[in-house]
């Protein structure tokens, strides 16, 4: 399994569309996920990303020193980091997913 921090935009949506359950098709090359008409991109599009953050209850905070977003989710230490917040919100869950699958 490839290590979150690695992961490019579109394995992340991928990721993301998996845990919601999500039936995505793919356009052109097969490169383009799409949700219904719309291209979808949780990692870059703020309508796709910010049910998110109340739905996993998300806390965020802007860590001075090291420039970056760190999107935190419950008691345990579920983070995403990256100077973008969507994609650190989106690594954040997937992160939490793979914790929970691991640990059930």
């Amino acid at each position: 399994m490839k290590n979150i921090d690695e992961m490019t935009n579109v394995e992340i949506d991928l990721a993301i569309a998996e845990i919601e359950g999500l039936r995505l098709k793919f356009m052109g090359t097969g490169k383009v996920p799409m949700l219904g008409r719309m291209i979808y991109s949780p990692t870059t599009d703020w309508s796709q990303c910010g049910p998110l953050i109340e739905k996993y209850v998300i806390h965020i905070e802007w860590i001075t020193a090291s420039n970056m977003w760190c999107a935190i989710i419950g008691k345990v230490l579920y983070g995403g980091w990256d100077k973008s917040l969507p994609i650190a919100i989106c690594k954040a869950i997937v992160r939490a997913d793979r914790y929970k699958k691991e640990n059930k």
